[in-house]
């Protein structure tokens, strides 16, 4: 039988998302609704057992893709994230949840140290800053552009599904091109699919996954599909492929 529900219809916290968090990162799916530690953190929370359970489920999904429910998204996505590289910041974040729920007292924003922030994907347009460069790079950047823009379309018409990461590093802060939170896929885009933009996009691609915990998927989304030499040489370091057709794109993950 269920905990007495009292915040069972009310909209989740953030406080309520980090101590499930916690759990899911201490001790995986292995918790069901009779888990003594699901309880507690029903009486907690005032959720039910059943709503925390289903709470761990969405968190496998986010550290899994492929398993679990739907994926958590916007600050608890975030903070999960940064609980995972961190373990001394999940366990302060957490403390400091606990002791917020038991108070009756509402959520605060979290600050975390300098880490990778998801943030909704722009356009990439080119500005008066474009007047300096040569018109072949400024014809590739308006490509790609285009090819971003049909994708999104394409795979996320709501606008919650695809994002982008920016990476902190000591010398400039990385901007990723598309990051598709539901499948954890990195992905980065080429207009040309010629040997020097596909050599370049898989240098990029590993350089953005060093920053990120867990590693997620890749992919590289071209205007055409390559030669089968190159095909080849992205299945070789585990990298799938995302070309337009009639009707949308093919994927081809790995």
């Amino acid at each position: 039988m269920d905990d007495d529900p009292k915040r069972e219809n009310l909209p989740w916290t953030l406080d309520e998302y980090l101590v499930v968090a916690d759990l899911y990162l201490r001790r995986g799916r292995s918790s069901n609704a009779n888990d003594p530690e699901v309880r507690e953190l029903a009486r907690l929370t005032g959720r039910s057992t059943g709503s925390i359970s289903w709470r761990v489920g969405n968190f496998q999904r986010t550290a899994e893709p492929g398993r679990g429910l739907k994926p958590v998204t916007g600050d608890a996505f975030i903070v999960f994230h940064a609980m995972v590289a961190n373990e001394a910041l999940r366990v302060g974040l957490v403390a400091d949840a606990r002791r917020r729920l038991m108070a009756g007292l509402p959520s605060e924003p979290v600050e975390l140290p300098a880490a990778a922030v998801l943030v909704a994907p722009e356009r990439m347009l080119t500005t008066d800053a474009t007047v300096n460069l040569v018109a072949r790079v400024e014809k590739r950047a308006r490509a790609e552009s285009r090819l971003v823009q049909r994708y999104i379309k394409w795979r996320d018409p709501l606008g919650t599904v695809l994002r982008t990461w920016l990476l902190p590093t000591e010398e400039s802060t990385l901007r990723t091109d598309l990051y598709d939170t539901e499948r954890s896929l990195l992905i980065e885009a080429k207009a040309e699919p010629g040997r020097e933009s596909i050599r370049y996009a898989i240098g990029q691609l590993f350089d953005y996954r060093r920053y990120l915990t867990p590693r997620p998927r890749l992919a590289l989304l071209l205007s055409v599909k390559p030669s089968l030499t190159l095909i080849e040489l992205l299945t070789e370091h585990h990298i799938g492929l995302i070309t337009p057709v009639s009707r949308g794109f093919k994927e081809e993950l790995v």
